[in-house]
């Protein structure tokens, strides 16, 4: 069954289902333009080439009409005197691209990557992934890329466990960027699942009270107990302060003697030192009127 031609209706449908893609600012826009061109346009392009015969001037008036309006006068202006007609879609894709182009100094960008470090929190393929588009724009040889990029990427592991790994690999020289980023992400993948395993082991020795070690380092001495209090939470038993023995506390203890509080004299001989160093009435009346008075403190 042959083709039908677009009709204005399939057009102005298959140019709802495309979009307007409209320039803005950012350092994004060359990307998503050409997100947009092969998800979007290219996409429902060649869908809807399946039931219509779409020429290349079908698919230049598409591109055109799912432009933005001040992004179609820009592209107009740029091809003066020449006008739309005379160039196919793929020519206009192009210079479109151009638009959102950023020019870079090669200079300033390998300054950048060479300055570039792993920084704190950030997994290695998170700093890989940062090294790549700043390695781009440093017009680096295309023999020279991939051991240069290498390179800095080792160099700039902040990790040094895993830097040091690295070093000891004999054919590290002879490894590419993908094979060190390989390495890297397997030595860190270790390196996190025993800090997980360890965390996990000291939760359950905690919640079940096991044991811990003396300053000789002996395990048979000093078993934690605990007891759960009224307030919810979880408190160790030390030794006691009355009878210097484990597992229990002072209020607990059965061999200390308390001692009333009414019948030690050294309590009462405290207060009533404590009361007599009060300066007296007539101290304090002396010194309203400027004078030194009969004594300061009672008991003088």
């Amino acid at each position: 069954m042959p083709k039908s031609r677009l009709g204005y209706k399939e057009f102005e449908r298959l140019t709802k289902s495309i979009g307007i893609f409209s320039e803005e600012d950012g350092k994004d826009s060359l990307r998503r333009f050409d997100s947009w061109q092969i998800n979007m346009f290219q996409f429902y392009v060649e869908l809807a080439d399946i039931d219509f015969t779409i020429d290349d001037g079908t698919r230049r008036n598409l591109f055109t009409k799912c432009l933005s309006e001040n992004l179609r006068l820009r592209l107009e202006n740029s091809i003066l005197p020449q006008v739309m007609t005379e160039f196919t879609a793929e020519q206009l894709i192009v210079r479109v691209k151009t638009f959102f182009r950023r020019k870079y100094n090669a200079i300033v960008e390998r300054v950048r990557l060479h300055r570039r470090r792993q920084l704190q929190g950030e997994t290695v393929q998170v700093y890989a992934d940062a090294l790549k588009p700043v390695a781009v724009n440093c017009e680096l040889p295309t023999e020279e890329y991939e051991h240069r990029l290498r390179d800095i990427f080792v160099a700039g592991i902040a990790d040094d466990a895993i830097l040091q790994k690295l070093y000891e690999k004999e054919d590290l020289l002879s490894q590419s960027f993908d094979e060190a980023l390989v390495l890297a992400r397997t030595m860190e993948g270790a390196r996190d699942s025993v800090t997980a395993t360890r965390t996990s082991a000291d939760q359950d020795n905690a919640s079940l009270g096991g044991y811990e070690a003396d300053s000789q380092g002996d395990l048979s001495g000093v078993e934690k107990r605990t007891q759960r209090t009224r307030q919810g939470y979880v408190r160790q038993k030390g030794p006691c302060f009355g009878c210097g023995e484990m597992g229990h506390h002072r209020w607990e203890c059965h061999g200390y003697e308390r001692t009333p509080r009414s019948s030690n004299p050294n309590a009462r001989w405290a207060r009533k030192e404590a009361t007599s160093k009060r300066p007296s009435k007539g101290a304090w009346r002396s010194r309203k009127r400027g004078g030194p008075g009969p004594g300061l403190y009672m008991g003088e």
